[in-house]
């Protein structure tokens, strides 16, 4: 994630005085966003953590540690139950066996695309985890990219998380503003309520 913030400066460099005085703009909303979620979750104990699997690309697929899925799930408060999967490798992904998801039983899963969120839900073999049972089975956002991927809405990605997983310290938190404010600042994107709501739930 610092890498992340640190090719926005790069890139603000490299484009001159605008773009410059644009990255600390960011750089304060982001640092605005990380100080906000760290308050709201200091007292959270670690037995209330939620168990989150992140799938990506398919259902089966997910990263652990060290990820940028990692770092965001870490400041969202949540369990990366696949955090210790993959050993100390560089690249910390791949494609898992269901019975490892399953004996794992994650609360929430966070599906990358719509499509691996329906299978998850419609398949026998997810029918006893926890996060089907109780659809607790969410579509990452995506705007210009997934905000879960290597992109400047990374920002949003993990207040949206914490949202997502601990509604009750958020309640004062609306997205939907949240994300208005975002692409209007940083995109000069005036976006409509349908437009808002498929980013925030995307369709497909």
């Amino acid at each position: 994630m610092a890498a992340l913030r640190q090719r926005v400066q790069r890139t603000a460099d490299a484009l001159g005085p605008d773009a410059q005085q644009k990255a600390r703009v960011y750089e304060h909303y982001f640092r605005r966003n990380e100080a906000l979620v760290r308050k709201r979750l200091k007292d959270l104990p670690e037995t209330d953590r939620v168990r989150v699997y992140h799938s990506m690309g398919n259902p089966l697929t997910t990263t652990g540690r060290p990820s940028l899925n990692q770092d965001w799930m870490d400041l969202a408060g949540a369990k990366n139950i696949a955090e210790h999967w993959f050993g100390p490798k560089k690249n910390s992904a791949g494609e898992v066996s269901p019975e490892k998801i399953i004996t794992a039983n994650p609360q929430v899963i966070v599906a990358m695309n719509k499509r691996d969120a329906d299978e998850i839900l419609s398949s026998p073999r997810w029918k006893e985890v926890d996060a089907v049972i109780r659809h607790r089975v969410v579509v990452n956002p995506k705007g210009m990219f997934w905000w879960c991927r290597e992109s400047s809405e990374e920002a949003l990605q993990f207040l949206w998380l914490a949202k997502t997983l601990y509604p009750q310290r958020f309640s004062d938190i609306d997205m939907a503003e949240e994300t208005r404010d975002f692409y209007r600042t940083f995109f000069g994107l005036q976006l409509t309520h349908d437009q808002v709501r498929d980013i925030l739930s995307p369709p497909a």
